[in-house]
């Protein structure tokens, strides 16, 4: 049974570390990835298949976006929640058809709740 590879992009230490802690204990026998740069993020996602990827579009805007775009260019599959404190880039991320939205700081009911309905549905997941 293969791993399921999951990122994280956010640009705020506090928060990244956070998210990483609560999808990790949701989802302990996969990978779950940290990265503050898109850059990185990418690099990674040419190697790894990335099943699901949650990018912060709150202080990054257009360019979680353009991340979420040329992550679902890499491997059209990947489901990405976009995290935000604010609905101004929601329309755009449903344009890129997105998986889901968390708004705020997002806690592990609502993380599991995004898992639960992914758009992509990814073989093995279990919550």
């Amino acid at each position: 049974e293969r791993k399921i590879n999951l990122v994280v992009v956010r640009d705020d230490d506090a928060g990244l570390k956070e998210l990483v802690d609560e999808i990790q204990l949701l989802l302990p026998d996969h990978s779950v990835r940290g990265f503050h740069s898109s850059k990185d993020a990418l690099k990674y996602a040419t190697k790894t298949v990335c099943d699901i990827a949650f990018v912060d579009i709150k202080k990054s805007g257009e360019k979680g976006i353009r991340l979420a775009k040329k992550l679902t260019d890499i491997y059209p599959p990947t489901n990405i929640i976009f995290l935000s404190d604010d609905t101004t880039y929601m329309e755009e991320a449903w344009k890129l058809h997105a998986s889901g939205f968390l708004l705020n700081q997002p806690d592990r009911a609502g993380i599991k709740e995004e898992l639960t309905h992914l758009r992509y549905p990814v073989w093995g997941l279990q919550i």
